[in-house]
Protein backbone atom coordinates (compact mmCIF):
# COMPACT_ATOMS: atom_id res chain seq x y z
CA UNK A 1 0.00 0.00 0.00
CA UNK A 2 2.22 2.42 0.62
CA UNK A 3 4.12 2.28 -3.11
CA UNK A 4 0.46 3.77 -4.01
CA UNK A 5 0.78 6.46 -1.63
CA UNK A 6 2.75 8.72 -4.17
CA UNK A 7 0.39 8.00 -7.18
CA UNK A 8 -2.48 8.76 -5.01
CA UNK A 9 -1.30 11.86 -4.43
CA UNK A 10 -0.92 12.53 -7.65
CA UNK A 11 -4.40 11.63 -8.67
CA UNK A 12 -5.59 14.43 -5.58
CA UNK A 13 -3.29 16.69 -7.43
CA UNK A 14 -4.82 16.47 -10.83
CA UNK A 15 -8.58 16.58 -9.47
CA UNK A 16 -7.70 19.31 -7.83
CA UNK A 17 -6.47 21.06 -10.29
CA UNK A 18 -8.96 20.97 -12.02
CA UNK A 19 -11.54 21.74 -10.01
CA UNK A 20 -9.52 25.42 -9.74
CA UNK A 21 -9.28 25.32 -13.51
CA UNK A 22 -13.17 25.26 -13.35
CA UNK A 23 -13.28 27.77 -10.42
CA UNK A 24 -11.42 30.23 -12.99
CA UNK A 25 -13.19 29.42 -16.03
CA UNK A 26 -15.56 32.67 -15.53
CA UNK A 27 -12.57 34.94 -15.83
CA UNK A 28 -11.08 33.67 -18.68
CA UNK A 29 -14.58 33.19 -20.38
CA UNK A 30 -15.43 37.15 -19.94
CA UNK A 31 -12.49 38.91 -21.44
CA UNK A 32 -9.18 37.99 -23.63
CA UNK A 33 -5.91 38.09 -21.70
CA UNK A 34 -4.02 41.23 -21.94
CA UNK A 35 -1.08 40.17 -19.84
CA UNK A 36 0.61 37.31 -19.66
CA UNK A 37 0.80 37.35 -16.01
CA UNK A 38 -3.10 36.53 -16.56
CA UNK A 39 -2.66 33.12 -18.46
CA UNK A 40 -0.21 31.79 -15.92
CA UNK A 41 -2.13 30.03 -13.90
CA UNK A 42 -3.98 28.37 -16.89
CA UNK A 43 -0.57 27.02 -18.30
CA UNK A 44 0.62 26.13 -14.40
CA UNK A 45 -2.83 24.25 -13.98
CA UNK A 46 -2.06 22.00 -16.56
CA UNK A 47 1.29 21.69 -17.23
CA UNK A 48 2.77 20.98 -13.81
CA UNK A 49 0.30 18.06 -12.98
CA UNK A 50 0.45 16.44 -16.59
CA UNK A 51 4.64 16.27 -15.61
CA UNK A 52 3.66 14.82 -12.04
CA UNK A 53 1.95 12.20 -13.89
CA UNK A 54 4.40 11.34 -16.58
CA UNK A 55 7.11 11.44 -13.38
CA UNK A 56 4.72 8.91 -11.78
CA UNK A 57 4.92 6.45 -15.11
CA UNK A 58 7.95 3.76 -14.03
CA UNK A 59 6.08 3.35 -10.41
CA UNK A 60 2.65 3.62 -12.19
CA UNK A 61 3.62 0.89 -14.42
CA UNK A 62 4.74 -1.34 -11.84
CA UNK A 63 1.66 -1.20 -10.32
CA UNK A 64 -0.74 -5.08 -10.15
CA UNK A 65 -3.71 -3.22 -11.68
CA UNK A 66 -5.88 -5.21 -9.71
CA UNK A 67 -9.74 -3.78 -9.23
CA UNK A 68 -9.06 -1.32 -6.98
CA UNK A 69 -6.43 0.27 -8.63
CA UNK A 70 -8.74 0.55 -12.14
CA UNK A 71 -11.73 1.79 -10.23
CA UNK A 72 -9.88 4.50 -8.31
CA UNK A 73 -8.49 5.57 -12.38
CA UNK A 74 -11.65 5.81 -13.62
CA UNK A 75 -13.45 7.57 -10.92
CA UNK A 76 -10.55 10.02 -10.69
CA UNK A 77 -10.97 10.71 -14.37
CA UNK A 78 -14.43 11.10 -14.15
CA UNK A 79 -14.27 13.68 -11.65
CA UNK A 80 -11.53 15.22 -13.86
CA UNK A 81 -14.50 16.15 -16.25
CA UNK A 82 -17.32 16.58 -14.20
CA UNK A 83 -15.82 18.97 -12.42
CA UNK A 84 -16.61 21.18 -15.87
CA UNK A 85 -20.36 20.09 -15.95
CA UNK A 86 -21.97 24.25 -15.99
CA UNK A 87 -18.80 26.10 -15.93
CA UNK A 88 -17.89 27.79 -19.56
CA UNK A 89 -14.97 27.15 -21.56
CA UNK A 90 -11.61 28.98 -20.93
CA UNK A 91 -10.67 30.96 -23.94
CA UNK A 92 -12.49 28.74 -26.57
CA UNK A 93 -15.51 29.43 -28.73
CA UNK A 94 -15.53 27.13 -31.02
CA UNK A 95 -18.31 25.33 -29.43
CA UNK A 96 -20.67 27.47 -30.90
CA UNK A 97 -20.31 26.10 -34.31
CA UNK A 98 -20.85 22.66 -32.82
CA UNK A 99 -23.93 23.83 -31.24
CA UNK A 100 -25.36 25.76 -34.74
CA UNK A 101 -24.55 22.45 -36.78
CA UNK A 102 -26.06 20.12 -34.36
CA UNK A 103 -29.11 21.95 -34.55
CA UNK A 104 -29.68 22.16 -38.12
CA UNK A 105 -28.84 18.36 -37.95
CA UNK A 106 -31.13 17.43 -35.29
CA UNK A 107 -33.98 19.35 -36.78
CA UNK A 108 -33.13 17.69 -40.77
CA UNK A 109 -31.50 21.37 -42.00
CA UNK A 110 -28.29 20.67 -44.05
CA UNK A 111 -25.59 22.44 -42.17
CA UNK A 112 -23.53 22.68 -45.09
CA UNK A 113 -25.97 24.63 -47.39
CA UNK A 114 -25.23 28.18 -45.59
CA UNK A 115 -22.87 30.40 -43.31
CA UNK A 116 -24.17 31.16 -40.35
CA UNK A 117 -23.86 35.24 -41.60
CA UNK A 118 -26.05 34.18 -44.24
CA UNK A 119 -28.71 32.26 -42.38
CA UNK A 120 -28.47 35.62 -40.13
CA UNK A 121 -29.19 38.02 -42.79
CA UNK A 122 -31.48 36.30 -44.61
CA UNK A 123 -34.57 38.00 -44.99
CA UNK A 124 -36.57 34.43 -46.00
CA UNK A 125 -34.97 31.77 -44.27
CA UNK A 126 -37.95 29.61 -44.65
CA UNK A 127 -40.17 28.37 -41.13
CA UNK A 128 -37.51 25.87 -39.37
CA UNK A 129 -34.61 28.31 -40.24
CA UNK A 130 -36.27 31.05 -38.98
CA UNK A 131 -37.26 29.28 -35.54
CA UNK A 132 -33.81 28.16 -35.47
CA UNK A 133 -32.45 31.49 -35.71
CA UNK A 134 -35.16 32.97 -33.03
CA UNK A 135 -34.15 29.93 -30.36
CA UNK A 136 -30.02 29.51 -31.37
CA UNK A 137 -29.94 33.49 -31.63
CA UNK A 138 -26.93 33.87 -28.62
CA UNK A 139 -25.22 30.82 -30.30
CA UNK A 140 -25.38 31.77 -33.77
CA UNK A 141 -23.91 35.54 -33.00
CA UNK A 142 -21.18 33.97 -30.81
CA UNK A 143 -20.14 31.22 -33.86
CA UNK A 144 -16.26 32.48 -35.00
CA UNK A 145 -15.87 33.14 -38.56
CA UNK A 146 -19.37 32.97 -39.63
CA UNK A 147 -18.90 34.13 -42.91
CA UNK A 148 -17.20 30.91 -43.58
CA UNK A 149 -19.43 27.49 -44.13
CA UNK A 150 -19.05 24.15 -41.25
CA UNK A 151 -15.97 22.63 -41.80
CA UNK A 152 -16.73 19.13 -39.85
CA UNK A 153 -17.57 16.20 -41.94
CA UNK A 154 -20.76 13.86 -40.84
CA UNK A 155 -19.33 12.06 -38.53
CA UNK A 156 -18.85 14.74 -36.18
CA UNK A 157 -22.13 16.23 -37.18
CA UNK A 158 -23.82 13.26 -35.87
CA UNK A 159 -22.20 13.68 -32.76
CA UNK A 160 -23.42 17.47 -32.29
CA UNK A 161 -26.62 16.75 -33.54
CA UNK A 162 -27.25 13.96 -30.72
CA UNK A 163 -25.34 16.50 -28.34
CA UNK A 164 -28.18 18.97 -29.03
CA UNK A 165 -31.12 15.92 -29.09
CA UNK A 166 -29.07 15.58 -25.00
CA UNK A 167 -29.43 19.38 -24.09
CA UNK A 168 -30.19 21.80 -26.93
CA UNK A 169 -28.00 24.68 -27.39
CA UNK A 170 -25.61 23.44 -24.54
CA UNK A 171 -22.21 23.14 -23.94
CA UNK A 172 -22.25 20.40 -21.52
CA UNK A 173 -24.78 18.22 -23.78
CA UNK A 174 -21.60 18.44 -26.13
CA UNK A 175 -19.06 17.37 -23.12
CA UNK A 176 -21.30 14.69 -22.17
CA UNK A 177 -21.01 13.31 -25.55
CA UNK A 178 -17.19 13.57 -25.86
CA UNK A 179 -16.95 12.37 -21.59
CA UNK A 180 -18.87 9.35 -23.52
CA UNK A 181 -16.21 9.26 -26.16
CA UNK A 182 -13.25 9.41 -23.39
CA UNK A 183 -14.53 6.44 -21.87
CA UNK A 184 -14.46 4.67 -24.43
CA UNK A 185 -11.38 5.22 -25.25
CA UNK A 186 -9.93 3.95 -22.15
CA UNK A 187 -11.88 0.96 -22.11
CA UNK A 188 -10.53 0.64 -25.54
CA UNK A 189 -6.82 1.56 -24.05
CA UNK A 190 -7.04 -0.90 -21.39
CA UNK A 191 -7.68 -3.97 -23.95
CA UNK A 192 -4.73 -2.56 -26.47
CA UNK A 193 -2.30 -2.52 -23.12
CA UNK A 194 -3.60 -5.93 -21.97
CA UNK A 195 -2.91 -7.64 -25.41
CA UNK A 196 0.52 -5.87 -25.81
CA UNK A 197 1.58 -6.95 -22.38
CA UNK A 198 1.67 -3.68 -20.69
CA UNK A 199 -0.18 -2.63 -17.10
CA UNK A 200 -3.75 -1.23 -17.92
CA UNK A 201 -3.07 1.48 -15.59
CA UNK A 202 -0.80 2.82 -18.01
CA UNK A 203 -4.04 4.30 -19.64
CA UNK A 204 -4.25 6.92 -17.11
CA UNK A 205 -1.57 8.60 -19.64
CA UNK A 206 -4.57 9.44 -21.49
CA UNK A 207 -7.44 9.41 -18.99
CA UNK A 208 -6.34 11.21 -16.56
CA UNK A 209 -3.76 13.56 -18.37
CA UNK A 210 -5.05 17.26 -18.15
CA UNK A 211 -4.32 18.32 -21.61
CA UNK A 212 -6.57 15.94 -23.28
CA UNK A 213 -9.47 16.74 -20.40
CA UNK A 214 -9.08 20.43 -21.15
CA UNK A 215 -9.38 19.51 -24.89
CA UNK A 216 -12.21 16.99 -24.94
CA UNK A 217 -14.01 18.30 -21.76
CA UNK A 218 -13.31 21.48 -20.70
CA UNK A 219 -13.23 23.47 -24.05
CA UNK A 220 -15.39 20.28 -25.75
CA UNK A 221 -13.12 20.21 -28.63
CA UNK A 222 -14.74 17.71 -31.38
CA UNK A 223 -11.09 15.56 -31.40
CA UNK A 224 -12.02 14.09 -28.34
CA UNK A 225 -14.21 12.11 -30.95
CA UNK A 226 -10.98 10.24 -33.03
CA UNK A 227 -8.92 8.00 -30.08
CA UNK A 228 -12.01 5.87 -29.71
CA UNK A 229 -12.35 5.10 -33.49
CA UNK A 230 -8.78 4.63 -34.29
CA UNK A 231 -7.95 2.49 -31.10
CA UNK A 232 -11.28 0.38 -31.93
CA UNK A 233 -9.99 0.29 -34.93
CA UNK A 234 -6.59 -1.24 -34.49
CA UNK A 235 -8.34 -3.53 -31.94
CA UNK A 236 -10.01 -4.99 -34.74
CA UNK A 237 -7.59 -5.39 -37.03
CA UNK A 238 -5.50 -7.27 -34.90
CA UNK A 239 -8.32 -9.69 -34.44
CA UNK A 240 -8.83 -10.28 -37.82
CA UNK A 241 -11.54 -8.17 -38.51
CA UNK A 242 -9.99 -5.99 -41.39
CA UNK A 243 -13.57 -5.02 -43.14
CA UNK A 244 -15.14 -3.47 -39.69
CA UNK A 245 -11.81 -1.68 -38.83
CA UNK A 246 -10.94 0.02 -42.01
CA UNK A 247 -14.87 1.42 -41.91
CA UNK A 248 -13.58 3.10 -38.23
CA UNK A 249 -10.79 4.58 -40.25
CA UNK A 250 -13.22 6.01 -42.46
CA UNK A 251 -15.90 7.37 -39.19
CA UNK A 252 -13.19 8.28 -37.84
CA UNK A 253 -11.88 10.92 -41.04
CA UNK A 254 -15.58 11.85 -40.49
CA UNK A 255 -14.32 13.69 -37.69
CA UNK A 256 -10.54 15.22 -38.81
CA UNK A 257 -9.36 13.60 -42.26
CA UNK A 258 -6.31 13.38 -41.05
CA UNK A 259 -7.03 9.53 -39.73
CA UNK A 260 -7.21 8.23 -43.30
CA UNK A 261 -3.32 8.16 -42.95
CA UNK A 262 -3.16 5.80 -40.64
CA UNK A 263 -5.24 3.46 -43.09
CA UNK A 264 -1.90 2.24 -44.38
CA UNK A 265 -0.36 1.10 -41.42
CA UNK A 266 -3.40 -1.11 -40.49
CA UNK A 267 -3.78 -2.00 -44.75
CA UNK A 268 -0.24 -3.61 -44.29
CA UNK A 269 -0.70 -5.82 -41.18
CA UNK A 270 -3.49 -6.96 -42.42
CA UNK A 271 -1.72 -7.99 -45.77
CA UNK A 272 0.93 -9.51 -44.14
CA UNK A 273 -1.46 -12.04 -42.58
CA UNK A 274 -1.77 -13.48 -45.76
CA UNK A 275 -4.63 -11.70 -48.13
CA UNK A 276 -5.40 -8.32 -49.69
CA UNK A 277 -7.84 -7.11 -47.89
CA UNK A 278 -9.84 -5.59 -50.81
CA UNK A 279 -13.23 -5.81 -49.38
CA UNK A 280 -12.04 -3.53 -46.39
CA UNK A 281 -10.16 -1.27 -48.69
CA UNK A 282 -13.45 -0.81 -50.96
CA UNK A 283 -15.45 -0.39 -47.64
CA UNK A 284 -12.77 2.39 -46.40
CA UNK A 285 -13.25 3.93 -49.58
CA UNK A 286 -16.86 4.12 -49.37
CA UNK A 287 -17.60 5.25 -45.71
CA UNK A 288 -15.07 7.90 -46.27
CA UNK A 289 -16.59 9.05 -49.13
CA UNK A 290 -19.84 9.00 -47.66
CA UNK A 291 -18.54 11.10 -44.40
CA UNK A 292 -16.52 13.90 -46.29
CA UNK A 293 -18.85 14.28 -49.52
CA UNK A 294 -20.94 16.64 -48.28
CA UNK A 295 -18.07 19.29 -46.91
CA UNK A 296 -16.04 18.47 -50.17
CA UNK A 297 -19.43 19.24 -52.26
CA UNK A 298 -19.03 22.76 -50.80
CA UNK A 299 -15.34 23.17 -51.28
CA UNK A 300 -15.37 25.21 -54.75
CA UNK A 301 -18.68 27.44 -53.98
CA UNK A 302 -18.52 30.50 -52.41
CA UNK A 303 -17.18 30.64 -48.15
CA UNK A 304 -15.98 27.22 -47.98
CA UNK A 305 -14.60 26.82 -44.48
CA UNK A 306 -12.69 24.11 -45.89
CA UNK A 307 -10.61 25.73 -48.54
CA UNK A 308 -10.04 28.73 -46.16
CA UNK A 309 -8.72 26.36 -43.22
CA UNK A 310 -6.55 24.44 -45.86
CA UNK A 311 -5.05 27.70 -47.38
CA UNK A 312 -4.62 29.88 -44.52
CA UNK A 313 -4.56 28.24 -40.46
CA UNK A 314 -1.56 28.74 -39.16
CA UNK A 315 -0.67 28.84 -35.51
CA UNK A 316 1.56 27.54 -32.77
CA UNK A 317 4.02 26.31 -35.31
CA UNK A 318 7.21 27.72 -35.24
CA UNK A 319 9.51 26.24 -37.73
CA UNK A 320 6.72 26.53 -40.45
CA UNK A 321 5.96 30.46 -39.38
CA UNK A 322 10.06 30.65 -39.93
CA UNK A 323 9.75 28.81 -43.42
CA UNK A 324 6.81 30.86 -44.35
CA UNK A 325 8.81 34.22 -43.88
CA UNK A 326 11.74 32.95 -45.72
CA UNK A 327 9.51 32.23 -48.82
CA UNK A 328 7.87 35.62 -48.44
CA UNK A 329 11.73 36.84 -48.29
CA UNK A 330 12.85 35.35 -51.58
CA UNK A 331 9.47 35.46 -53.43
CA UNK A 332 7.48 38.29 -52.14
CA UNK A 333 3.93 37.61 -51.07
CA UNK A 334 1.12 36.27 -53.82
CA UNK A 335 3.04 33.64 -54.95
CA UNK A 336 2.34 29.93 -55.23
CA UNK A 337 5.03 29.20 -52.77
CA UNK A 338 2.57 29.31 -49.42
CA UNK A 339 0.80 26.72 -51.40
CA UNK A 340 3.41 24.73 -52.09
CA UNK A 341 4.67 24.73 -48.68
CA UNK A 342 1.55 23.17 -47.57
CA UNK A 343 1.16 20.92 -50.29
CA UNK A 344 4.78 19.45 -48.88
CA UNK A 345 4.18 19.46 -45.86
CA UNK A 346 0.98 17.11 -46.48
CA UNK A 347 3.08 15.05 -48.95
CA UNK A 348 5.62 14.19 -46.56
CA UNK A 349 3.10 13.22 -43.85
CA UNK A 350 2.27 10.87 -46.62
CA UNK A 351 5.51 9.43 -46.91
CA UNK A 352 6.19 9.03 -43.85
CA UNK A 353 2.67 6.91 -43.31
CA UNK A 354 3.68 4.85 -46.44
CA UNK A 355 7.48 4.42 -45.27
CA UNK A 356 5.63 3.22 -41.46
CA UNK A 357 3.56 0.69 -43.00
CA UNK A 358 6.68 -1.26 -45.21
CA UNK A 359 8.38 -1.50 -42.12
CA UNK A 360 7.26 -4.78 -40.83
CA UNK A 361 5.81 -5.11 -37.37
CA UNK A 362 5.57 -8.61 -35.21
CA UNK A 363 3.30 -7.86 -32.30
CA UNK A 364 0.71 -5.55 -31.61
CA UNK A 365 3.32 -3.32 -29.39
CA UNK A 366 4.91 -2.93 -33.43
CA UNK A 367 1.28 -1.65 -34.67
CA UNK A 368 0.13 1.05 -31.94
CA UNK A 369 3.94 2.28 -32.25
CA UNK A 370 4.14 2.50 -35.96
CA UNK A 371 0.20 4.01 -36.20
CA UNK A 372 2.12 6.31 -32.96
CA UNK A 373 4.52 7.93 -35.52
CA UNK A 374 2.36 8.55 -37.92
CA UNK A 375 -0.52 10.82 -35.82
CA UNK A 376 2.42 12.50 -34.05
CA UNK A 377 3.89 13.40 -37.68
CA UNK A 378 0.77 14.65 -39.26
CA UNK A 379 0.52 17.02 -35.98
CA UNK A 380 4.11 17.93 -36.00
CA UNK A 381 4.20 18.79 -39.85
CA UNK A 382 0.40 20.65 -39.56
CA UNK A 383 0.57 24.57 -40.28
CA UNK A 384 -1.91 24.89 -37.41
CA UNK A 385 -0.59 23.02 -34.13
CA UNK A 386 -3.64 23.15 -31.27
CA UNK A 387 -3.15 21.61 -27.77
CA UNK A 388 -6.74 20.05 -28.66
CA UNK A 389 -5.76 18.64 -31.63
CA UNK A 390 -3.05 16.64 -29.78
CA UNK A 391 -5.54 13.52 -28.32
CA UNK A 392 -5.15 11.99 -31.68
CA UNK A 393 -1.44 10.92 -31.04
CA UNK A 394 -1.20 10.82 -27.38
CA UNK A 395 -3.95 7.97 -27.03
CA UNK A 396 -1.88 6.24 -28.99
CA UNK A 397 1.46 7.59 -27.20
CA UNK A 398 -0.40 5.93 -24.14
CA UNK A 399 -0.79 2.66 -25.62
CA UNK A 400 3.03 2.79 -26.65
CA UNK A 401 4.09 4.06 -23.28
CA UNK A 402 6.11 6.65 -25.25
CA UNK A 403 7.28 9.43 -22.91
CA UNK A 404 9.08 11.71 -25.51
CA UNK A 405 5.67 12.47 -27.23
CA UNK A 406 4.10 12.23 -23.95
CA UNK A 407 5.63 15.64 -22.88
CA UNK A 408 3.71 17.12 -24.83
CA UNK A 409 0.85 17.16 -22.47
CA UNK A 410 3.21 19.66 -20.31
CA UNK A 411 4.43 21.69 -23.27
CA UNK A 412 1.74 22.24 -25.23
CA UNK A 413 -0.14 24.58 -22.67
CA UNK A 414 1.90 27.04 -24.02
CA UNK A 415 0.17 27.86 -26.47
CA UNK A 416 -2.08 30.02 -24.15
CA UNK A 417 0.83 32.49 -24.61
CA UNK A 418 -0.90 33.26 -27.53
CA UNK A 419 -3.78 35.45 -26.09
CA UNK A 420 -2.20 38.24 -24.10
CA UNK A 421 0.82 38.51 -26.93
CA UNK A 422 -2.01 38.74 -29.76
CA UNK A 423 -4.04 41.01 -28.04
CA UNK A 424 -0.57 43.16 -26.71
CA UNK A 425 0.14 43.57 -30.41
CA UNK A 426 2.79 41.47 -30.26
CA UNK A 427 1.78 38.47 -32.35
CA UNK A 428 5.11 37.73 -34.24
CA UNK A 429 6.93 37.34 -30.76
CA UNK A 430 4.38 34.05 -30.22
CA UNK A 431 4.34 32.70 -33.74
CA UNK A 432 8.38 32.92 -34.50
CA UNK A 433 9.24 32.51 -31.09
CA UNK A 434 7.07 30.95 -27.90
CA UNK A 435 6.05 29.02 -30.47
CA UNK A 436 9.23 27.33 -30.02
CA UNK A 437 8.64 26.16 -26.49
CA UNK A 438 6.21 23.23 -26.64
CA UNK A 439 8.19 21.44 -29.50
CA UNK A 440 11.29 21.83 -28.28
CA UNK A 441 11.17 19.84 -25.67
CA UNK A 442 9.64 16.87 -27.75
CA UNK A 443 11.92 17.16 -30.12
CA UNK A 444 15.12 16.80 -27.63
CA UNK A 445 13.18 13.87 -26.03
CA UNK A 446 12.72 12.04 -29.19
CA UNK A 447 16.04 12.58 -30.22
CA UNK A 448 17.77 11.69 -26.99
CA UNK A 449 15.24 8.47 -26.66
CA UNK A 450 16.38 7.54 -30.04
CA UNK A 451 19.96 8.08 -29.88
CA UNK A 452 19.74 6.17 -26.51
CA UNK A 453 18.32 3.06 -27.87
CA UNK A 454 20.88 3.19 -30.52
CA UNK A 455 23.59 2.95 -28.19
CA UNK A 456 22.32 -0.05 -25.90
CA UNK A 457 21.58 -1.76 -29.31
CA UNK A 458 25.48 -1.40 -30.14
CA UNK A 459 26.05 -2.22 -26.79
CA UNK A 460 24.35 -5.37 -27.05
CA UNK A 461 25.87 -6.49 -30.54
CA UNK A 462 29.23 -5.68 -29.21
CA UNK A 463 28.66 -7.48 -25.88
Amino acid sequence: MTSALPLVAIAIVLVASQVVLAGLAPGYAAAKPVRIAEVLPLIGLLSFPAALGLLAVPRLAALAPGRIALITMIGCGLAMRLVWLGAPAPLEDDFYRYLWDGALVAHGEDPYAASPQAISSAQEPGAQLAHLREAGAATLSRINFPELRTIYPLTAEAAFALAHTIAPWSLDGLRLVFIAADLAALVLLVALLRRSGRSALLASLYWLNPLVVHATTATAHVDGLVPPLVLGALLLVMNARGAAGLSLIGLAAGVKVWPLLLAPVLIAELVRRGRVPWFAVALLAAVTLAVLAPVLRTVLEPASGLRAYSAGWANNNAPYAWASYGLYLMFGEGSVVQPLLRLCLALAAGLVAISVARTPRRDTAGIVFAMMIVAAAVFYLSPAQFPWYAPGFLALAAGAAYMPLLIASATLPAYYLFFPLWESGQRDLFLYGAAFLHVLPVAIAVLWHRRRRNDLQGAGERG
